[in-house]
């Protein structure tokens, strides 16, 4: 696991932050409180993927199945978060990976 799964509530700004960007790159776009209304999600909360998190030159990928989140129309959301963002939740093994 690349992050600290017990702190995904302090995640949620930079997954908002990921998805708006997501729906805007798509041509989409929305407010957080428009999305928040029309994702699969409850009480605002986006959940943690379901496949595993993984490192690119950019950041750490986020990508969710088909209805994990949205409709199928709206595609398989993904999103990076940057490393810079990502390092406070990053667990010890995935800093010592990825050499933070």
């Amino acid at each position: 696991d690349f992050v600290d799964a017990s702190r995904a509530d302090e995640l949620q700004p930079l997954m908002i932050a990921g998805m708006l960007r997501y729906y805007s790159e798509n041509g989409y776009d929305t407010t957080w409180d428009e999305l928040k209304e029309s994702l699969f999600i409850e009480d605002g909360f986006i959940p943690l993927p379901s496949w595993p998190l993984y490192p690119s030159d950019e950041g750490l990928n986020f990508v969710y199945h088909q209805y994990e989140i949205a409709s199928y129309a709206e595609g398989m959301p993904s999103f990076t978060v940057p490393y810079a963002d990502i390092e406070p939740f990053l667990t010890p093994a995935a800093r010592e990976l990825l050499g933070l």
